[in-house]
């Protein structure tokens, strides 16, 4: 029976111990994490060369050597794949040839897993005096111009000064720059100047390198703004109407720091000639308009036109009638209320704005924009700043679009006596969607508060020197409040917890209740 046991136990102790492994195995393994970047190795290299790296997690004392005997070579890719899983590490990178020390890196802190990390060794070894040679390129941000150039500098480690090595670099991004005037072995610092047009206008940061060097990138971002680039609006003119002799059309246009509209330039008024103004700035926005004017009195004006320059093709409408002078293009276009629901039409109001001047109006209500095919009508001024006109058989759901115009006229019927129509409101009138009604929230318990002392009467000051009374002891009788309240009980009772929580009552010390204390 004994050896039944062992044999029934022993192959599921087995697999038991080969599962705790597994699962142990895949949990380090998806714990695991690699760090990998590459070496930026400056100087001079002497044979028998070597790079070691190092790494701590952060908060250790001491650095551990993770690879040892990495080829001495600038660019050389590293890799260590026995990382933790976000965890923090310092890594750094020695120099060494044989057992001799020529450069650490600085001291990266990353945390695992991360790649593209660089370790910039600048080697200490120093020949006898040999020539070398430092280079790279230039990273430039910003708007420079073609009479720009960047000058190079340089200056030994432990040298005040920065000496000139170039100043004919051209200023465009990715150019490329060299100096072979460099002893191996030494350190260098290194910087690059912007001039645009002769005037400074920027440099890169510093850079420290052993000499030779190679790719070494200075970044300089261009303090230089360029002046903003113009750009032209150009259209025509409709001019409706007979036009007076001598008649004139100004252009006015808004911009950028304009309060109001500003007067660009006269033209002899004629309909279909063409208008150009190249003043504007490239991607600026602009309201712009024009106006009819004789003998110094202002005939007529065009719609406002709101552009984003360079545009072209902009056409101003003006309206001019000898019987009546168009009014001023209504600054907003029309709204709708839509008011009651028969079947399926509904009445609706158009609103609008009433125009300064303004004797007639012109609505124009389409199943189109610019249609007139369900309204097309004139109405007078009612004086006010507002006016309403009622719509009927607007189908339920279908689209509408509707405008207006102005005239100073009376009754008037021509075209060229109107200005240009408002902006078209998109208009459909359907029933609105029932609101929700919100569920009432149960009655919430309230509490009753223990009522309050009444305070003491305040002390009217006299003039004479009359002595204040004694205020009487504030008392509490059996069960009645006391403590907090400032109340003390009469002589032979106590103040004792009462039966809410945080009350004070006052009670005969042989009560062992409220209940049955009479106080007696």
């Amino acid at each position: 029976m004994k050896n039944l046991h062992k044999n029934f136990f022993l192959p599921l102790l087995l697999i038991a111990v080969v599962l705790l492994a597994s699962v142990g195995y895949l949990y380090n393994t998806n714990q695991s994490a690699v760090i990998s970047g590459s070496i930026d190795l400056n100087g001079v290299i002497p044979n028998n060369s070597s790079i070691s790296l190092l790494v701590k997690k952060q908060g250790d004392a001491n650095f551990s050597p993770i690879i040892n005997n990495l080829p001495a070579e600038n660019g050389a890719d590293w890799e260590w794949s026995k990382a933790t899983k976000g965890v923090m590490y310092e890594v750094m990178a020695s120099l060494y040839q044989d057992k001799t020390k020529l450069g650490d890196s600085s001291i990266i802190r990353i945390t695992a897993p991360s790649t593209g990390q660089t370790l910039v060794i600048n080697s200490t070894y120093k020949p006898s005096l040999q020539q070398a040679t430092i280079s790279g390129g230039i990273d430039l941000n910003g708007a420079v111009t073609n009479q720009s150039n960047i000058a190079l500098y340089q200056k030994k480690e432990n040298e005040t000064e920065f000496n000139l090595i170039t100043d004919q670099i051209a200023a465009r991004d990715g150019s490329s720059w060299s100096w072979d005037g460099a002893i191996a072995g030494e350190v260098y610092t290194i910087k690059a100047l912007l001039y645009v047009d002769g005037q400074y206008m920027g440099e890169s940061p510093v850079i420290e390198v052993t000499a030779p060097a190679t790719d070494e990138i200075l970044r300089i971002n261009s303090q230089y703004s360029a002046p903003p680039e113009k750009a032209t609006v150009s259209g025509s003119f409709n001019i409706n109407g007979p036009i007076p002799s001598n008649t004139i059309v100004t252009i006015y246009k808004q911009g950028p720091g304009d309060a109001s509209f500003v007067k660009l330039f006269n033209m002899p008024a004629s309909n279909g000639v063409q208008w150009s103004w190249s003043g504007a700035i490239q991607g600026a926005q602009y309201q712009m308009k024009a106006s009819l004017w004789n003998n110094n009195n202002d005939i007529g004006d065009s719609q406002v036109i709101t552009l984003t320059a360079p545009a072209s093709n902009e056409t101003f409408v003006i309206n001019y009638s000898v019987s009546g002078r168009a009014a001023v293009q209504p600054p907003n276009s029309p709204t709708v209320q839509c008011v009651s629901q028969s079947g399926n039409s509904w009445t609706a109001n158009l609103n609008f704005q009433s125009v300064a001047g303004t004797n007639t109006y012109w609505i124009q209500v389409g199943s189109q924009s610019g249609g007139n095919d369900i309204v097309n009508t004139q109405v007078g001024s009612n004086g006010q700043t507002s006016q309403t006109y009622t719509m009927n058989n607007i189908n339920n759901g279908s689209s509408y679009f509707a405008e207006y115009a102005a005239s100073t006229c009376v009754n008037c019927t021509g075209s060229n006596q109107y200005s240009p129509f408002s902006n078209v409101l998109q208009f459909t009138c359907r029933p609105q969607s029932p609101t929700a009604t919100p569920t009432p929230l149960p009655p919430q318990p309230t509490y009753t508060p223990y009522p309050t002392s009444t305070p003491l009467p305040t002390n009217t000051p006299t003039p004479t020197n009359t002595p204040i009374p004694t205020l009487p002891p504030r008392t509490s009788a059996c069960n009645q409040t006391c403590g907090s309240n400032g109340y003390s009980c009469v002589t032979g009772l106590q103040c004792v917890s009462g039966s809410l929580p945080g009350s004070q009552v006052c009670r005969n010390p042989n009560c062992t209740s409220e209940a049955d204390c009479n106080c007696n």
